[in-house]
């Protein structure tokens, strides 16, 4: 994907959005290079021009009546030790194979898939305090184009009104996720001598009971719930097109637990 294309929409988005969209001023390579994930120079170029995007989500004519989602490519989301994060970095894989970008004001955290092999950055995830998770857009830069249209759209239906601008960007970008294909996951046991070549390869290295799910082809959303699993870890494959839920062991229960 054309990353110019991305910065130049998010660019326009943003000139016609008003306040309503801010742009963060972009992250320094010397910021990056000091990150636990490698960073791609496709990502590099959107980052140092961008570094993060501020939607407002909430509106009334109060003085105290306004409320923003951060949606942050810097590292505030993803410093070693945080404490209040710990939990959720290991759910996402932990470090070094996922990078956060947002923690949303109604509890859902979005992440990229970092592959530790490649250093490639991949699809991009949502999750929960849940079993559940939503593949949301094939890469970041997918994810953005995505955002600048659901503001575009939103900016139309308002005209002018920001308080219709927030309800139709809601609905906007809550239809990724509504709207979402289920996929169904196995039991690595089972995925192992199953039909599927893509993940009895990935199921390969996997404890019996992790639970495993082919999210399909690009370009759509997929939803997966990894329930009755709760305590575990994602791991993903073959440039995110699988997704397993790794049961997490009781040492790491344990650290968990006293994080």
């Amino acid at each position: 994907m054309d990353v110019a294309q991305v910065i130049a929409e998010l660019r326009e988005t943003a000139a016609a959005a008003g306040d309503l969209l801010r742009l963060d001023p972009g992250i320094t390579d010397e910021a990056m290079d000091a990150w636990p994930v490698p960073v791609p120079e496709a990502v590099r170029t959107l980052l140092r021009t961008i570094g993060g995007i501020r939607i407002t989500t909430y509106y009334t004519e109060r003085p105290d009546g306004r409320l923003d989602e951060h949606i942050s490519f810097g590292d505030q989301l993803n410093q070693p030790g945080d404490r209040s994060m710990t939990w959720y970095a290991e759910h996402a894989g932990g470090e070094g194979t996922h990078w956060f970008v947002h923690a949303g004001t109604e509890g859902s955290f979005t992440y990229v898939d970092v592959d530790p092999g490649s250093g490639d950055w991949g699809p991009v995830f949502v999750f929960w305090d849940a079993a559940d998770t939503v593949r949301a857009a094939d890469s970041l830069p997918d994810l953005l184009l995505r955002l600048a249209a659901d503001v575009r759209g939103a900016l139309a239906e308002a005209n002018g009104d920001p308080r219709v601008f927030v309800e139709a960007f809601d609905e906007r970008a809550g239809a990724r996720y509504t709207d979402a294909v289920d996929r169904s996951a196995v039991r690595a046991s089972e995925a192992r001598t199953g039909p599927d070549p893509a993940l009895a390869a990935a199921a390969a290295d996997l404890p019996d009971e992790a639970l495993i799910a082919d999210l399909g082809a690009a370009g759509q959303a997929v939803r997966v719930d990894f329930f009755p699993l709760v305590t575990f870890g994602y791991r993903r494959a073959a440039r995110g097109r699988v997704l397993a839920a790794v049961p997490w062991d009781a040492d790491t229960v344990r650290r968990l637990q006293g994080a």
